[in-house]
């Protein structure tokens, strides 16, 4: 993991059971939350950092927990130690889903390319405004948009793929959209291939603001330019994102610091997540334990 890039080091893994995550779309990846530690009232009051200012941080989602409770967040254990002492091990805390705020644009990562006519296979990430992606399509210069499969998280395939060069096409759940023209022009190529685009999205986010996204998984339908002539549709605003998501922690919701990985297909239990056995009598009260010096 580059601790020099977006996302930081600044994720979390979601329970198979969590809201957000069954809502997707693609089990919450590439979504952010913000996190604020509750330092009175629950069953982990008195953990947070003294620092008021000190207990809350923005994480993006890149793994899945299945030994968490629905309520559970589990945090790289560097970025928990930013809300609270990282050895406290389990906090209580609210959380709400609020816009993404990467400094680039998106990511599209080529992971095999057999060519025109072969299997291809590409992971999307780093999304800005909502960050999740709802629909990948490609399309070749004589042929109409071909929607991929969602494999595992941030993971996208298609059996065959038109003929070079691909416009890649990219919608997120709030209906938003942008495509890159051009964006593969060779066959074989792989790799990190440059977007030049990106959704919009306003400054980062704040517990004094509204922030946006029903846990809902809905959005709205849209349509791909019919060419690559056409200019890229602009992104529309990230404005279906609402405060009351917050009510997705009611009933005493917790994190705990753990090693979530920052690759997004980690999502799907990937090689790279880091787990620790749980002791059986833990019940609900079940976290991983912080690991100081985790890298």
């Amino acid at each position: 993991m580059d601790k020099t890039k977006y996302p930081y080091w600044s994720v979390a893994a979601l329970s198979p059971s969590n809201p957000f995550y069954i809502a997707g779309p693609i089990a919450g990846c590439g979504q952010c939350f913000e996190i604020q530690c509750l330092n009175s009232g629950g069953q982990f009051a008195g953990r947070c950092n003294s620092d008021p200012s000190q207990r809350s941080t923005t994480v993006m989602i890149s793994d899945v927990c299945p030994e968490c409770e629905a309520d559970h967040l589990d945090i790289q254990a560097l970025t928990y130690n930013k809300i609270a002492p990282m050895l406290s091990g389990r906090i209580d805390i609210q959380y709400r889903r609020v816009q993404c705020t990467p400094s680039t644009n998106l990511v599209v990562n080529v992971d095999q390319n057999s060519g025109t006519g072969g299997f291809l296979k590409m992971s999307v990430s780093t999304a800005g405004g909502s960050g999740g992606i709802s629909s990948v399509q490609v399309k070749g210069p004589n042929t109409a948009w071909t929607g991929l499969n969602n494999l595992y998280g941030a993971e996208w395939e298609l059996d065959t793929q038109p003929q070079l060069p691909l416009d890649i096409h990219i919608i997120a759940d709030t209906g938003a959209e942008v495509t890159a023209f051009g964006a593969i022009t060779q066959n074989g190529v792989t790799g990190v291939l440059p977007t030049g685009v990106q959704f919009t999205f306003s400054g980062p986010p704040s517990y004094n603001e509204a922030s946006s996204i029903d846990s809902s998984g809905s959005s709205a339908s849209s349509s791909p330019p019919s060419s690559p002539s056409e200019s890229p549709p602009e992104s529309s605003p990230e404005s279906s994102i609402q405060s009351d998501i917050a009510s997705a922690s009611a009933g005493g919701a917790s994190a705990s610091a753990g090693g979530s990985s920052q690759d997004q297909i980690g999502c799907a239990s990937l090689p790279g997540t880091i787990y620790w056995p749980l002791p059986n009598n833990l019940g609900t009260n079940r976290s991983v334990v912080a690991v100081p010096g985790l890298d």
